[in-house]
């Protein structure tokens, strides 16, 4: 009797995993915002304590007797990676304790250092991608991690004051710009488009057009840190991923489509980007019309969402660099409500580049001794009247059209 009781259980089991698979497959194919793992990045659960202290020492043993620069650049992008888990960990889990944010900043600038050695390394490669197989599996790699590593980010940036934002900001910045020489130091020109579009393509555990619209947003980041040839490189492959998010979209029902659509629109996120991919998903002519429909509403949203991140940075720097990311958007229907913004900081009348930088510190130095200096609570930004006035417009404008449109 007790034999056939295990021999029913082991069958019930059997039968219930394929069933119990296929529903987490469902639902993780139903999310918007990835969820990496340490499985995901190639690496095991980051350990602290004793075991994470003997764990680093073996690393740091094994590390000093390998001399291949390929095998020590991947160890130190599995390093990397566990850095950036931990400092994840840290701000997740316990956001309110002091000693976790230290631990959280310490992690960062570990995962920042690290970084920074991978991109040394790749200094010593006596060759490049196309000839030699394993610096080619390391860079197919290294872009998989840099991308993944990228959706950790966002996902801990959702939980930062605009503040503590801009220090992991500025390091996302130097990781990119760090992955962008990378590439063209190491990489083919030809092999990165396939190389970043695979990347985007496996990211695990979110549905087809959010892995497009989240692989936008992160290569109008990495065009942000990028010059050169680069840049158009890039642009090759925002085209692909666009093309790719336009195949997903028309194998889908309508109705969840545009429901998709509206979760990312008011998912959370960097609005600078989001901004932009909003603009490239209007401006493509295969873009559903019923998409198209909600983009102006958007676009408002985001442009509020600037202003006040705007107006949150008190720090010179912070806001001299959040101006300057602001001019890189083309849109020219947000373009003059984003002037409107930066006019606020930035006297419009002298139109020399070079001094730009300087006008803008000395202007928001100014604007933040008023704000200090004042008792009122007033917003100053949002007191701006013709910034008011022009968004006021816009949407009275738009909720025209919309009128009209259900006309």
């Amino acid at each position: 009797m007790k034999t056939l009781i295990i021999t029913f259980t082991i069958l019930g089991l059997l039968f219930a995993i394929p069933s119990l698979a296929s529903k987490a497959l469902a639902q993780e194919n139903t999310t918007i915002e990835p969820t990496i793992t340490a499985a995901d990045l190639g690496v095991s659960e980051p350990a602290t304590g004793f075991v994470g202290w003997l764990k680093n020492l073996g690393y740091n043993i094994q590390y000093g007797l390998t001399f291949n620069p390929v095998k020590k650049a991947n160890m130190k992008l599995d390093q990397a990676n566990q850095r950036l888990l931990e400092a994840q960990k840290f701000l997740l889990e316990h956001p309110d304790k002091t000693q976790a944010q230290i631990q959280y900043q310490q992690a960062l600038a570990k995962y920042e250092r690290t970084m920074q050695k991978v991109q040394t390394l790749t200094e010593r490669f006596k060759d490049k991608s196309a000839t030699n197989p394993k610096i080619d599996q390391f860079m197919n790699r290294f872009t998989d991690n840099v991308l993944k590593q990228q959706m950790i980010i966002d996902k801990m940036k959702n939980n930062l004051t605009p503040e503590k934002l801009q220090l992991l900001e500025k390091i996302d910045e130097n990781t990119l710009k760090s992955m962008s020489e990378i590439l063209k130091n190491v990489d083919e020109p030809a092999r990165i488009p396939d190389r970043i579009n695979n990347a985007i393509n496996n990211l695990p555990g979110v549905m087809a057009e959010a892995k497009y619209l989240k692989g936008l947003e992160f290569l109008n980041l990495l065009d942000e840190n990028s010059r050169g040839d680069l840049k158009t490189i890039i642009q090759s492959s925002a085209d692909r991923t666009l093309s790719r998010l336009q195949a997903a979209w028309k194998n889908q029902d309508p109705e969840a489509r545009t429901e998709r659509f509206k979760e990312y629109l008011n998912g959370p996120g960097d609005p600078i980007l989001q901004l932009k991919v909003i603009d490239q998903v209007m401006n493509d002519p295969n873009t559903p019309v019923g998409l198209k429909s909600l983009i102006p509403a958007a676009k408002n949203d985001k442009v509020q969402k600037i202003e006040e991140a705007t107006n949150a940075l008190k720090n010179d720097e912070h806001r001299i660099r959040y101006l300057e990311r602001i001019r890189q958007i083309e849109d020219p229907e947000t373009k003059p409500l984003l002037q409107g913004i930066e006019n606020r900081y930035n006297n419009p009348n002298v139109p020399s580049d070079q001094t730009r930088p300087e006008r803008i510190q000395n202007n928001v130095k100014n604007d933040i001794q008023q704000q200090n200096s004042s008792d009122s609570a007033v917003n100053p930004v949002q007191e701006d009247k013709d910034l008011r006035d022009a968004y006021k417009n816009r949407l009275n404008n738009n909720a025209n059209v919309n009128s009209e449109t259900a006309d």
